[in-house]
């Protein structure tokens, strides 16, 4: 047997009683095998596994066994060239089943080798334990929790059923199945899933991996349609008995061994799961084929994940912005009435102009002159300029594109990229109803992604054009997250960062080091750190030093957008100068090996974003063939630890699974399923989070990530 096709294998035991084959095909395949009446499937369902596309039969080559064999043969020659393909098999030289110990058993010899083939097919290996002598069922059984099995099933029959399928030939069953009467005594039983024993697969203390090329099916055919095997010694079966005796001692040296290859350490419950399925985490790779983008993502989907860099501001695509809109109308009151008459002519130019690229420019001035000379709340003009432009989503989509021309250098991409988010953020977030819509739609799409954490930063200071002070501001924020985590199902542990931008006024910096720093919130989300972000190119992080005093004094966790448009020395900086315990972005590492290694000692995660850092920087990739490398795939292979983050996950119309995928596919060569594993992880252990609560949350998604790989999708 030397095919390995990823067909589907039936494997069972036949004995006198031949009908016991087409009592469970008739249930798996009922369009193929026919047996069962209309009125038998009324009320039962369907099985969830697909039919088999081979069937193998273990017998012997007993008088009996063979005259079951040739009524098979000849029901199975009535069904037809769509039949499945049919395998008997027997050891040479046996006419019954042998007494004595397995290992001395070429019965259970052949069903192990047979099992370990259909293993190493790839495809769903089903069970029947239905047919033969109880011995036979044993052996098939015990080979099913060895090997594994997609599915184990056995039929159960009433007396009066047994009675009435003695007399029945293959030209009756082919001819018209089972008469009601009949069918109603046999009950075709799901007895679930077996994993594989891990043993199966260790390569290690002088063991390699059990394959089948050892333990070869070498079988001639007889007369009979029986392939008869010789060569069945029982070395197959020792060896698994071996391994599962050993298997507490060798467990135990494989964990360890499985640590030591990991240059950062995985969820504890993965090295629990069987040496196979954590040999196929570490080959498979995401990201290199762009027709398996939908099929990898939905994989990603399952897991659950942490944000660790997540803005307020940036959390609505353009389908999300009239929602956002209303919110703010509702704020603005009565001057929302006054904006929508005040960009009446901004809007009529907006109806006859065509949304082509080279007019963005031209718009985005007018939104301007239209804020200026209304004279209005920010707030109000905005909402009416994108409930105006709702009926003309083409026009919001080409405002909102985050790639833009893809023009320029970073730092006009990045001054690009702040322009498509123009219409969100504090152009709208200027009141509670506002405020708490952007919350609750954060919130929503998080859950829908299965995020169990979220590090959500804001800018209070820059929500005061409607009324609120920064304090109010931070507060409206406490509350929208509150109203939609106790509303949304799933929802995730929200907690909060307050952003210091460089670029505004050393002022409104200051106020919000003293909101972050004097922050007492018991309940969250609460305030457990500091982000310094905005243009890189303005203030330094060494002129900053002075300003951040009060959030060390109270040692406030800070991390720092740095290395995304600069040179590699704001990374130094950031470090050096304002303590960062994690770094955003941190894209230029890789130009001072020092501080990388430093980063890899003293474990500093760095906040990668892919989406945005395209969006801005423009790396090869799915996008684009040339660009430069992203350096994702080279801080792991060097030690450091990284998050994969959104940034922005509306402004860069961008998911959480979109942005592990697009760390595989713009990383040369992909990332594994067990890379993209430890970067969850890491996202989880990075968190600023008190050290009592990262354990509980790390120990509740490990906990997760352990069912979710081990359940049926």
């Amino acid at each position: 047997m030397h095919e390995r096709e990823r067909r589907p294998v039936l494997l069972c035991t036949l004995g006198g009683t031949w009908l016991v084959v087409p009592e469970l095909l008739g249930y798996l395949d009922p369009e193929r095998v026919p047996v069962y009446p209309a009125a038998w499937w009324a009320g039962r369902s369907r099985p969830s596994v697909g039919p088999a596309e081979e069937v193998w039969a273990v017998t012997t080559l007993g008088q009996r066994a063979l005259q079951g064999v040739a009524a098979l043969r000849r029901y199975w020659a009535l069904l037809g060239p769509g039949a499945p393909r049919l395998r008997v098999f027997a050891p040479a030289g046996v006419d019954d089943v042998v007494a004595g110990p397995p290992e001395d058993d070429p019965l259970a010899e052949l069903t192990y080798r047979l099992a370990l083939d259909a293993r190493e097919r790839g495809g769903p290996v089903l069970y029947s334990l239905a047919g033969g002598r109880k011995t036979m069922s044993s052996l098939l059984q015990k080979a099913a929790g060895v090997f594994g099995a997609a599915r184990v099933f056995h039929v159960a029959s009433t007396a009066e059923a047994d009675t009435l399928t003695r007399g029945i030939t293959p030209e009756d069953l082919a001819r018209s199945g089972f008469d009601a009467r009949t069918a109603a005594g046999l009950v075709p039983v799901d007895l679930g899933a077996e994993e594989a024993f891990e043993g199966l697969d260790w390569a290690l203390d002088g063991m390699t991996p059990v394959r089948s090329e050892a333990y070869p099916v070498r079988a001639r055919e007889t007369e009979a349609g029986v392939w008869a095997v010789e060569g069945l010694d029982g070395s197959l079966y020792r060896e698994v008995e071996r391994r599962r005796r050993e298997a507490q001692r060798v467990a135990g040296n494989y964990f360890l061994h499985l640590l030591g290859q990991d240059a950062r350490e995985n969820f504890r419950s993965l090295y629990r799961l069987p040496a196979s399925r954590i040999d196929a985490l570490r080959r498979d790779r995401l990201g290199l084929d762009p027709a398996r983008r939908d099929e990898e993502v939905a994989w990603l989907l399952r897991l659950p994940k942490a944000d660790l860099h997540c803005h307020l501001g940036g959390a609505a695509g353009p389908g999300d912005l009239a929602r956002l809109a209303r919110a703010a109308a509702a704020d603005a009151g009565e001057a929302f009435a006054e904006a929508r008459a005040a960009v009446g002519g901004l809007m009529a130019w907006f109806a006859r102009t065509a949304p082509r690229p080279e007019r963005v420019e031209e718009a985005r001035r007018r939104i301007a002159e239209a804020r200026e000379a209304s004279g209005l709340p920010v707030h109000a003009v905005t909402a009416a300029i994108v409930l105006g432009l709702a009926d003309l989503p083409a026009w919001l989509d080409t405002l909102t594109d985050p790639w833009g021309t893809g023009a320029g250098g970073p730092q006009e991409r990045l001054r690009e990229y702040f322009a498509a988010g123009d219409l969100q953020g504090s152009s709208l977030l200027q009141g509670p109803r506002a405020i708490a819509a952007a919350c609750e739609l954060l919130v929503e799409r998080a859950a829908a992604d299965r995020v169990r954490y979220l590090e959500v930063r804001c800018s209070p200071g820059n929500l005061t054009r409607g009324g609120l002070d920064p304090a109010g501001a931070l507060e409206a924020i406490r509350r929208g997250f509150r109203a939609a985590c106790g509303r949304v199902p799933s929802a995730p542990r929200v907690e909060l960062l307050v952003i210091g931008t460089r670029h505004k006024e050393p002022e409104r910096f200051a106020e919000h080091v003293r909101l972050a720093a004097n922050d007492e919130g018991a309940a969250s989300p609460r305030v457990i750190g500091f982000d310094v972000a905005g243009e890189e190119s303005t203030r330094s992080p060494a002129e900053l030093r002075e300003q951040c005093l009060p959030l060390f004094r109270r040692c406030r966790k800070i991390t720092i957008h740095a290395g995304e448009t600069e040179p590699v020395e704001r990374v130094w900086e950031a470090v050096y100068h304002l303590n960062a315990d994690r770094i955003g972005h941190g894209l230029k590492l890789l130009d001072h090996p020092d501080l990388l290694a430093h980063f890899r000692d003293r474990g500093t995660a760095v906040e990668m974003c892919p989406s945005s850092n395209d969006q801005i920087v423009g790396f090869a990739g799915p996008r684009r063939p040339r660009g430069p490398v992203y350096p994702l795939g080279e801080y792991l292979a060097r030690g450091v630890r990284v998050c994969v983050c959104t940034d922005n996950p509306g402004l860069s119309r961008t998911t959480w699974s979109e942005e592990l995928w697009a760390a595989a596919a713009m990383t040369p060569g992909g990332l594994t399923r067990w890379d993209a594993l430890a970067l969850v992880r890491t996202a989880f252990q990075a968190s600023f989070l008190p050290l009592p609560d990262r354990g509980e949350l790390l120990r509740e998604v490990d906990a997760e990530v352990y069912r979710t790989l081990t359940e049926a999708p």
